[in-house]
């Protein structure tokens, strides 16, 4: 018979099946966490990078308009003519219009708006000898697309002031348009497919005079 001693008997110390059962409560809770933490740290990199996006977008837009609105002068006769699709949206003491019309140096103007696709158009036409307008063969298409295609345009709008061209004969004796032109612009973007939920809008406002001068 085998007799048991205290030599050859030894007695392995383990875990209990509570013990086990908290340490994987504890992992669980543990990934749970570092999982949350890590997809709350995209999403904010997410929307801080669209943000980031919409700021770059609105500052080239605005510049590229600001520096036509420099060149030239609003042209006045474009509002009103059905060549230039223009409509007025309100008129107070200048008139708030979704097109902006921009006359430059030798026979060219500009007309910047707002598509069917919610996107920022740019047109440049050429003055023919008889008066008319044609569009200038710098694009396929007629014109041009300035906004990104992962931006909407949800509004653009001038604000153009004075109501009419001080420069005209007819104006000159009339002090409320005695002035220089300016427009003031609003636009509104967000992202085509935004990340978080709630659409991201920001809206931007700047005011511009046109620095060119005609001789009365």
């Amino acid at each position: 018979m085998h007799m048991f001693t205290s030599k050859n008997f030894k007695i392995h110390a383990g875990f209990t099946l509570i013990e086990l059962t908290i340490a994987m409560i504890v992992f669980v809770i543990f990934i749970a966490v570092v999982f949350s933490s890590g997809l709350f740290l995209a999403r904010a990199f997410r929307s801080a990078n669209e943000e980031r996006l919409m700021y770059q977008e609105a500052q080239y837009l605005l510049g590229f308009m600001s520096q036509n609105i420099r060149a030239g002068t609003i042209d006045y006769s474009c509002y009103g003519d059905s060549n230039c699709e223009s409509q007025k949206l309100d008129e107070n003491n200048g008139f708030v219009d979704n097109t902006l019309a921009i006359r430059l140096p030798e026979g060219q103007r500009v007309i910047f708006q707002k598509n069917e696709e919610n996107a920022l158009r740019f047109v440049r036409q050429i003055e023919s000898d008889d008066g008319t307008w044609r569009d200038a063969s710098d694009f396929s298409d007629g014109f041009a697309v300035l906004s990104r295609d992962s931006i909407v345009v949800e509004r653009l709008a001038f604000l153009i002031t004075p109501v009419a061209d001080p420069y005209q004969s007819e104006n000159v004796s009339k002090n409320e348009v005695q002035y220089q032109p300016r427009v003031t612009i609003f636009i509104t973007l967000r992202p085509k497919t935004p990340f978080r939920s709630g659409n991201m809008r920001l809206d931007f406002q700047t005011t511009l005079s046109s620095r060119t001068y005609k001789r009365l």
